[in-house]
Protein backbone atom coordinates (compact mmCIF):
# COMPACT_ATOMS: atom_id res chain seq x y z
CA UNK A 1 0.00 0.00 0.00
CA UNK A 2 1.52 3.72 -1.14
CA UNK A 3 2.19 6.29 1.38
CA UNK A 4 -0.84 8.57 -0.13
CA UNK A 5 -3.40 4.80 0.13
CA UNK A 6 -2.34 4.95 3.90
CA UNK A 7 -2.61 8.89 4.70
CA UNK A 8 -6.10 8.69 2.90
CA UNK A 9 -6.94 5.93 5.06
CA UNK A 10 -5.57 7.39 8.33
CA UNK A 11 -7.66 10.56 7.69
CA UNK A 12 -10.74 8.82 6.81
CA UNK A 13 -10.73 6.21 9.85
CA UNK A 14 -9.21 8.33 12.24
CA UNK A 15 -6.28 6.53 12.70
CA UNK A 16 -2.62 7.78 13.95
CA UNK A 17 0.23 7.31 11.34
CA UNK A 18 2.76 9.30 13.29
CA UNK A 19 4.26 6.47 13.94
CA UNK A 20 4.97 6.92 17.28
CA UNK A 21 4.91 4.05 19.42
CA UNK A 22 4.75 5.39 23.06
CA UNK A 23 1.80 5.28 25.20
CA UNK A 24 0.21 8.31 23.68
CA UNK A 25 -2.21 8.04 20.64
CA UNK A 26 -3.31 10.68 18.60
CA UNK A 27 -6.77 9.97 16.17
CA UNK A 28 -7.75 12.60 13.74
CA UNK A 29 -11.46 13.63 14.58
CA UNK A 30 -14.07 15.21 12.22
CA UNK A 31 -17.86 15.05 11.30
CA UNK A 32 -18.70 13.21 8.61
CA UNK A 33 -22.34 13.31 6.05
CA UNK A 34 -24.27 10.47 6.28
CA UNK A 35 -24.65 8.28 2.78
CA UNK A 36 -26.79 8.84 0.01
CA UNK A 37 -30.79 8.10 0.63
CA UNK A 38 -30.15 8.17 5.02
CA UNK A 39 -30.18 11.53 7.55
CA UNK A 40 -27.60 11.65 10.12
CA UNK A 41 -28.55 12.33 14.29
CA UNK A 42 -25.86 13.19 16.71
CA UNK A 43 -26.58 13.20 20.03
CA UNK A 44 -25.01 14.19 23.27
CA UNK A 45 -25.61 14.70 26.82
CA UNK A 46 -24.56 17.26 29.05
CA UNK A 47 -23.81 17.73 33.12
CA UNK A 48 -23.40 20.55 35.11
CA UNK A 49 -21.83 19.49 38.39
CA UNK A 50 -21.63 22.76 40.10
CA UNK A 51 -26.00 23.37 39.29
CA UNK A 52 -26.36 19.30 39.47
CA UNK A 53 -28.02 19.69 36.09
CA UNK A 54 -28.32 17.42 33.25
CA UNK A 55 -29.52 18.13 29.47
CA UNK A 56 -29.30 16.25 25.98
CA UNK A 57 -29.58 17.76 22.48
CA UNK A 58 -28.99 16.63 19.06
CA UNK A 59 -29.07 17.79 15.12
CA UNK A 60 -30.52 16.04 12.54
CA UNK A 61 -28.58 16.67 8.98
CA UNK A 62 -29.25 15.21 5.73
CA UNK A 63 -26.59 13.50 3.16
CA UNK A 64 -25.05 16.75 2.45
CA UNK A 65 -24.72 18.28 6.18
CA UNK A 66 -28.01 20.46 5.33
CA UNK A 67 -29.84 21.49 8.97
CA UNK A 68 -33.17 19.59 9.43
CA UNK A 69 -33.91 20.25 13.03
CA UNK A 70 -32.50 20.27 16.44
CA UNK A 71 -33.29 19.78 19.75
CA UNK A 72 -32.52 20.09 23.17
CA UNK A 73 -33.89 19.61 26.27
CA UNK A 74 -33.20 19.55 30.00
CA UNK A 75 -33.47 17.04 32.16
CA UNK A 76 -33.35 18.87 35.82
CA UNK A 77 -31.41 18.62 38.62
CA UNK A 78 -30.30 14.72 39.10
CA UNK A 79 -27.58 12.43 39.59
CA UNK A 80 -25.12 11.57 36.77
CA UNK A 81 -27.02 7.92 37.43
CA UNK A 82 -30.41 9.17 36.71
CA UNK A 83 -29.00 11.45 33.60
CA UNK A 84 -27.43 7.95 32.28
CA UNK A 85 -30.86 5.93 33.13
CA UNK A 86 -32.31 8.79 30.94
CA UNK A 87 -29.49 8.11 27.94
CA UNK A 88 -30.61 4.43 27.91
CA UNK A 89 -33.91 5.25 28.18
CA UNK A 90 -33.79 7.52 24.92
CA UNK A 91 -31.92 4.43 23.12
CA UNK A 92 -34.54 2.05 24.15
CA UNK A 93 -37.53 3.79 22.16
CA UNK A 94 -35.18 4.50 19.15
CA UNK A 95 -34.38 0.69 18.96
CA UNK A 96 -37.87 0.26 19.46
CA UNK A 97 -38.27 2.10 15.99
CA UNK A 98 -35.76 -0.39 14.40
CA UNK A 99 -38.19 -2.92 14.02
CA UNK A 100 -40.46 -0.40 11.91
CA UNK A 101 -39.92 -0.14 7.99
CA UNK A 102 -36.64 2.14 9.37
CA UNK A 103 -32.77 1.62 8.71
CA UNK A 104 -30.20 2.82 11.01
CA UNK A 105 -26.78 2.39 12.19
CA UNK A 106 -24.89 3.05 15.31
CA UNK A 107 -21.69 4.65 15.33
CA UNK A 108 -19.79 6.42 18.17
CA UNK A 109 -18.29 9.83 17.71
CA UNK A 110 -15.53 11.53 19.81
CA UNK A 111 -17.04 15.03 21.58
CA UNK A 112 -14.69 17.40 19.29
CA UNK A 113 -16.48 15.50 15.58
CA UNK A 114 -19.59 16.16 17.69
CA UNK A 115 -19.38 19.65 18.68
CA UNK A 116 -22.74 20.64 17.35
CA UNK A 117 -24.74 17.98 18.76
CA UNK A 118 -22.73 19.32 22.08
CA UNK A 119 -23.53 22.74 21.45
CA UNK A 120 -27.26 21.92 21.73
CA UNK A 121 -27.01 19.39 24.99
CA UNK A 122 -25.15 22.61 26.68
CA UNK A 123 -27.78 24.87 25.85
CA UNK A 124 -30.37 22.68 27.33
CA UNK A 125 -28.68 23.15 30.63
CA UNK A 126 -30.16 26.34 30.66
CA UNK A 127 -34.00 25.14 30.03
CA UNK A 128 -34.82 23.02 33.29
CA UNK A 129 -36.79 20.51 32.41
CA UNK A 130 -37.83 22.08 28.82
CA UNK A 131 -37.49 21.24 25.47
CA UNK A 132 -36.94 22.84 22.35
CA UNK A 133 -36.95 22.22 19.17
CA UNK A 134 -35.36 24.15 16.50
CA UNK A 135 -36.44 24.60 13.16
CA UNK A 136 -34.07 26.78 12.06
CA UNK A 137 -30.35 27.66 12.53
CA UNK A 138 -29.28 29.54 15.78
CA UNK A 139 -26.66 31.60 16.27
CA UNK A 140 -25.15 29.37 19.28
CA UNK A 141 -23.84 26.55 17.34
CA UNK A 142 -23.34 28.22 13.99
CA UNK A 143 -20.11 28.36 13.95
CA UNK A 144 -19.79 24.72 15.19
CA UNK A 145 -22.02 23.74 12.03
CA UNK A 146 -19.36 25.65 9.76
CA UNK A 147 -16.82 23.80 10.84
CA UNK A 148 -18.41 20.57 9.92
CA UNK A 149 -19.36 21.57 6.55
CA UNK A 150 -16.04 22.44 5.83
CA UNK A 151 -14.39 19.36 7.17
CA UNK A 152 -12.90 20.51 10.12
CA UNK A 153 -9.89 18.24 11.39
CA UNK A 154 -8.84 17.64 15.32
CA UNK A 155 -6.53 16.34 16.76
CA UNK A 156 -7.49 13.98 19.81
CA UNK A 157 -4.78 12.63 22.08
CA UNK A 158 -5.34 10.15 24.04
CA UNK A 159 -2.88 8.14 26.66
CA UNK A 160 -3.44 4.38 26.55
CA UNK A 161 -2.22 1.91 29.58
Amino acid sequence: MSITSNIFKAFKEGINISGHNNNSRSASVRWFPSHDGWVKLNSDGAFSSSSVKAACGGVIRDRFGAFLFGYARGLGICSTLHSTQSAYALIRRIKGLMVRDCQFTWNHIFRKGNSVADAFAKFGLSLGTNMRIFDVMSDFYGLHFSFDLVGTVYKRDSHSS
